[in-house]
């Protein structure tokens, strides 16, 4: 794992746009995972690899629903105040 960071130490807790951003993130990557890997005729051709990359886009949109989910029980504690 990347030991680089977008919150610097001492910053405080998350906010809405740290959130935000990461859901952004991750939508971006698989875009461009999808378009560029898993798109690729390498990939296409080897049923093997195409399973692979299913695994992964089925994780990622995991994450992603899991960010999202969080994200919305925030929300929620938030508005009820």
């Amino acid at each position: 794992m990347s030991s680089i960071s977008h919150r610097q130490e001492g910053e405080g807790e998350l906010d809405d746009f740290h959130r935000h951003e990461a859901l952004d993130r991750v939508s971006v990557w698989l875009d461009h995972f999808c378009a560029h890997i898993a798109a690729h005729p390498v990939i296409l051709e080897s049923k093997d690899f195409s399973a692979r990359c299913e695994k992964i886009t089925d994780l990622c949109g995991e994450l992603y629903q899991a960010i999202g989910q969080e994200t919305h029980e925030i929300e929620v504690r938030k508005s009820k105040g």
